[in-house]
């Protein structure tokens, strides 16, 4: 087909700038915002609350991802999904000195809208050559998980230099921007489908999945927690626990945390080419659970904090590109 034909020979590493605006709408959840909340007070498990609430797209957004099929170009959704997920991640964050109802709704609408990034960049990577699928893969998890946390950090620094409208307009920019990176996708005008059938399509395939004997294991492996990395989702949120100053917390659960993540999925994006991939998503979370392990039973102490997180970022950056 010649939308196949014409993706299949796009650049893997133009995927790693693609992935970086759904690692940043995520990141404002995860990074920002308990930093954000836990420096006015908000006790972490409220804050966990929120973040929950906020990340429930995350396990439910395949139900609408098949938007990403009807009438524009997939890179057309990625800008537009980036630029919505932006407008509502600046309203939260304009609204985190508030009502924490709001604040939760607001993150809930940017998680919404900011999945489908994730959604068009998957149709587009399903479309490469095998040979180099691997390799996507592991640019796309070092642009969302790296770039992501990265760009957490840099917003963790904005947030104790300026005012809430300036944080809430360097949001924006960290997630647009990297987005009119889908300008350089080579991509035909999409076939045109009306909604119902492509929503049949899903639900027909769901079906098939559910009473089929032959996919239960593949199931039950997409439903375990092995590579949920969930500690990231807390990280800087829990630096006061581990008497961890404002800049190592900026540090470790952003940049440099960011840049270890990328490491690690460039290397799991290698590893999963050479070696069975369900045994290397084990292995991925086996390294999460140790790093995991010694974050909870060590001393809470800043060096426990930065040696626990650095090497959990490495493994849950292993986890996602593999996955």
């Amino acid at each position: 087909m010649a939308d196949e034909s014409a993706v299949k020979h796009n650049s893997p590493w133009l995927f790693g700038i693609l992935g970086i605006p759904n690692g940043l709408s995520n990141a404002v959840i995860v990074i920002l915002m308990p930093y954000l909340l836990r420096r006015q007070g908000v006790a972490v498990d409220r804050i966990a609350e929120i973040v929950a609430l906020a990340s429930i797209p995350n396990v439910w957004y395949f139900l609408y991802s098949p938007v990403v099929d009807l009438g524009l170009r997939r890179r057309s959704w990625i800008l537009l999904s980036a630029a919505g997920a932006g407008l509502f991640a600046a309203l939260a964050v304009l609204s985190s000195a508030g009502s924490l109802g709001i604040l939760t709704a607001l993150l809930l609408a940017s998680g919404t809208v900011g999945s489908l990034i994730s959604s068009a960049n998957g149709a587009l990577l399903s479309f490469l050559d095998p040979s180099v699928r691997g390799r996507a893969s592991g640019w796309y998890q070092a642009g969302n998980l790296g770039g992501g946390t990265v760009g957490g950090g840099m917003a963790i620094w904005l947030a104790d230099r300026v005012s809430l409208p300036g944080l809430a307009l360097g949001v924006i920019v960290l997630i647009v921007l990297p987005a009119t990176a889908a300008l350089l996708i080579r991509e035909p005008a999409p076939h045109r489908r009306a909604v119902i059938p492509v929503f049949k399509d899903l639900f027909d395939d769901l079906r098939n999945v559910l009473w089929s004997r032959r996919t239960l294991v593949g199931l039950v492996f997409f439903l375990s927690p092995v590579g949920s990395a969930a500690v990231a989702n807390l990280a800087s949120g829990l630096g006061p626990d581990y008497h961890a100053p404002p800049g190592e917390v900026m540090w470790i659960s952003g940049i440099v945390g960011g840049l270890l993540s990328a490491l690690g999925s460039l290397v799991g994006g290698f590893v999963c080419d050479r070696m069975n991939r369900m045994q290397a998503y084990a292995l991925s979370g086996g390294l999460a659970a140790v790093f995991a392990a010694y974050l909870a039973f060590a001393p809470h102490t800043p060096w426990t904090y930065a040696l626990g997180y650095s090497g959990y970022s490495i493994a849950a950056g292993f986890a996602y590109a593999v996955f």
